[in-house]
């Protein structure tokens, strides 16, 4: 399994150029229209527009990997970095084919949770010497 950005639409901006630009398709160069428009910060964005020609074409700005767990397939979010995506998908892929097995880790839970929270800390710290 490979990491994937998803990919949704937005509203194109009332200031956008609507541009025809040269794309390739099945090997084949095909003129598309793409929205041409100035973001926020004034970098200029050429993003595929929609069929209907409202909506624009972004990708996602972090990473999501598809994982096989018992239940079936289930999208998670990974992050930005292409490479650490790559590792926390293998990471999550093997824990779930552990929990299939029946090997996984009872304290992998509660492993995460902050020392705080343990209650023998709490016991710990009210004890006094006789």
């Amino acid at each position: 399994m490979k990491p994937f950005k998803k990919s949704y639409t937005r509203p194109v901006p009332a200031d956008a150029k609507i541009v025809k630009k040269q794309v390739r398709e099945n090997g084949q160069p095909i003129r598309k229209p793409f929205a041409k428009f100035k973001q926020r910060g004034g970098r200029v964005v050429e993003a595929p527009v929609s069929d209907d020609g409202t909506r624009y074409r972004v990708s996602s700005g972090k990473y999501y990997g598809r994982i096989k767990t018992v239940y079936g397939q289930e999208d998670v979010p990974l992050c930005t970095d292409l490479d650490a995506s790559k590792e926390m998908l293998h990471q999550l892929q093997r824990k779930a084919d552990r929990e299939a097995a029946g090997l996984s880790d009872p304290f992998d839970e509660s492993g995460k949770c902050p020392l705080s929270r343990n209650t023998w800390l709490d016991s710990a710290s009210t004890w006094k010497p006789k």
